[in-house]
């Protein structure tokens, strides 16, 4: 969670004071604490003292349009980070102490990707809709739904665009393609097999080592050395035997893929890791995976 909150990663904690866990286990980490408390108001109320209302909002994405909210089983968030909803300082208190503060259930964490909120029950219908509920659903849908992630080779497949085109020369490669073809389609990506890079679309390459002409470019760009031993950045003078390389190069408008190895039986290999996830243990940085193959 923290890597993919690294990354840009939208996060959304939410918390239910009838539902005891260990949610702050991971809020921690981002400078929240869950408190143990549910909050209460016996002057000013939907029907229930645990029915609150909140009014005072902080300017912010995720209060637009707010003026009055409903929660029904409220807590208090602690947090390094701003508030964004607060309860009243007069009438509503908290249940593990005496003392009457403006109270924090929707509060930013120690970044601003990271969200927490303490009530679950005003997002359930009819509650949905009542005052401004279906406004605060909405700019929380907006908030997970509208963000600019990075990714980056471990991510594999989310970075590939509803459609990539799979480079595939060598005949004797094409089943493998295929694999990699139907692989995809299951999560998700739609495939096309393709002899001529398109330099508009997504692009996965697909070949062994002596296809890295093709390859050169992305290859250059990443620092990589491919002749009698594989070099990177990081790693130098691999022998090539028994080996494959995977590489993600990123640009603004275009994500390629280069799977590469030394025979058919390694780029199989190489091609199984990056399916089933295990390419991630071979990684050498971010965008770069060096392995040894069976």
């Amino acid at each position: 969670m923290e890597k993919f909150a690294g990354k840009g990663g939208e996060v959304l904690l939410i918390g239910d004071p009838t539902r005891r866990n260990d949610i702050n286990s991971l809020a921690g980490r981002f400078g929240l604490d869950f408190q143990p408390d549910y909050l209460y108001n016996i002057h000013e109320n939907d029907l229930n003292f645990k029915h609150i209302y909140v009014r005072d909002f902080q300017p912010d994405q995720l209060t637009q349009g707010l003026e009055e909210i409903v929660l029904y089983t409220a807590g208090s968030v602690k947090s390094s980070g701003p508030g964004l909803a607060f309860t009243d300082n007069t009438n509503t208190r908290s249940s593990i102490t005496d003392q009457i503060e403006p109270f924090q259930p929707l509060v930013w964490g120690n970044r601003n990707n990271v969200l927490a909120l303490y009530d679950l029950t005003f997002m359930i219908p009819p509650q949905d809709s009542i005052l401004d509920n279906g406004q605060l659903i909405s700019n929380l849908a907006d908030f997970l739904t509208t963000g600019t992630r990075e990714f980056d080779l471990s991510d594999f497949p989310n970075y590939l665009g509803g459609e990539v085109d799979i480079l595939v020369e060598q005949p004797s490669l094409f089943s493998l393609a295929v694999d990699l073809k139907n692989n995809l389609s299951g999560a998700g990506v739609g495939a096309t097999l393709r002899g001529v890079e398109d330099i508009a679309r997504d692009t996965i390459i697909l070949g062994l080592y002596a296809d890295s002409p093709r390859a050169a470019r992305y290859l250059a760009e990443s620092g990589i050395q491919l002749g009698e031993d594989l070099s990177t950045p990081f790693t130098s003078n691999i022998e090539v035997e028994g080996t494959a390389l995977i590489l993600l190069n990123r640009n603004q408008d275009r994500d390629t893929l280069v799977i590469l190895a030394d025979s058919t039986d390694s780029l199989k290999d190489a091609v199984n890791q990056l399916t089933s996830g295990d390419f991630r243990s071979g990684l050498v940085d971010d965008f770069v995976g060096v392995y040894k193959t069976e």
